[in-house]
């Protein structure tokens, strides 16, 4: 094998980066369609702690109601996404760090580290502008 071929991890990396990227913009899209169903959960929980409930126990008042209730798909699809990025964003992370130690392809692994490091904070803001 020769020597310059070996950097697996960064390929891995960006590959997982990638992964980690469309889950994430997936998920924005469905919480973006379905924002209203969203909101209208987001106003019963800030009524709910505006009676005096605290805030966990709103959330889980909340929680029970959407249990009973049938949620829509796109939420449902949404959540399991969210869940999924989570090992994609650390197998990426660890993957990255790993590719970044060698010279070969290092800059597959420097722009999933970048990805891996916006995809939380892209996230985040996302799901706050959708809610707001």
């Amino acid at each position: 094998i020769h020597p310059r071929s070996e950097n697996g991890a960064a390929v891995a990396s960006l590959v997982l980066a990638c992964a980690l990227f469309a889950c994430v913009v997936s998920c924005l899209v469905l919480y973006r369609v379905n924002a209203p169903e969203l909101r209208v959960q987001s106003q019963r929980a800030t009524e709910m702690m505006q009676q005096g409930k605290g805030f966990l126990e709103a959330l889980q008042v909340v929680a029970d109601e959407q249990a009973t209730a049938q949620p829509s798909v796109g939420v449902a699809v949404a959540s399991v996404l969210q869940l999924v990025a989570i090992p994609i964003w650390i197998a990426t992370l660890i993957c990255g760090i790993l590719g970044v130690r060698h010279a070969f392809r290092r800059r597959f692994a420097i722009i999933a580290l970048c990805i891996t490091g916006l995809a939380p904070l892209v996230m985040c803001c996302g799901v706050f502008l959708v809610m707001y």
